[in-house]
């Protein structure tokens, strides 16, 4: 099973308290053993703002998304949260996998052809140095894209699990 254990590090009066489908619940506990998240497009950011995690880097593409997340961002500083968070607003299939190192990446909430092009642009040389770094994976559709990447050198499935959310197997 995935690893879970709390970080004692974050209060969880800081968190918001907005309620997560089964499948972010899922992604939030597989998160919390991990010290930084990268929040990759999961559903304009709800997993990166549920994490108790010291740090969360959320990364969108659309400019309206990355404004709403700048305001949330900024309204946890003024509440008091501990967390450090931010926001960039750029193409998630542009950043280099060094940037990966010790976290989790998980990109949820779009197309499997999106992420099976993340996979394949990240290059092994890069890979091969990334220590203590996971990805998770939760494609909408055409989850076998991402399959036939994952199933080619040098990735491997650590684990895998189907979570039922909404009447959509995901």
């Amino acid at each position: 099973s995935w690893p879970v254990k709390q970080n004692p590090l974050i209060t969880s009066k800081t968190t918001p308290k907005k309620k997560l489908s089964a499948r972010l619940r899922r992604f939030q506990q597989f998160c919390s053993a991990y010290p930084k998240v990268w929040d990759l497009c999961c559903d304009h950011g709800q997993l990166g703002l549920a994490c108790e995690v010291s740090e969360v880097v959320f990364v969108d593409k659309v400019p309206s998304i990355c404004q709403a997340l700048q305001d949330k961002v900024l309204r946890l500083k003024n509440q008091g949260d501990s967390r450090v968070l931010s926001v960039s607003c750029r193409d998630f299939r542009e950043i280099p996998a060094a940037e990966f190192e010790q976290a989790v990446v998980c990109v949820a909430g779009i197309g499997g052809h999106l992420i099976a092009e993340f996979l394949e642009g990240l290059s092994q040389s890069e890979l091969g140095q990334l220590r203590q770094t996971h990805f998770l994976l939760s494609p909408h559709r055409n989850l076998d894209l991402v399959l036939k990447v994952h199933n080619q050198d040098p990735w491997r499935v650590l684990y895998r699990e189907t979570i039922d959310d909404k009447g959509q197997s995901y």
